[in-house]
């Protein structure tokens, strides 16, 4: 069985991943060394990184200000 998405691109790749800013910070704090395994992926061709801005949200459900 795969483990993570990264196990999926490495089998199956390229896939696209969308990751956002706060995404991308929280990983860092929490596993400083797992930037190394996106960027061999990338390298190799089998993973695609799909920049988005720094959070997700539902635009309307936003209040104003």
């Amino acid at each position: 069985m795969l483990s993570s998405v990264l196990d999926l691109c490495e089998k199956h790749g390229p896939i696209g991943i969308e990751a956002p800013g706060y995404t991308l910070e929280q990983i860092a704090l929490i596993d400083p060394d797992w930037s190394s395994a996106p960027a061999r992926l990338i390298a190799a061709g089998k993973m695609e990184l799909i920049g988005s801005g720094y959070s997700q949200m539902i635009g309307p459900l936003v209040p104003r200000g």
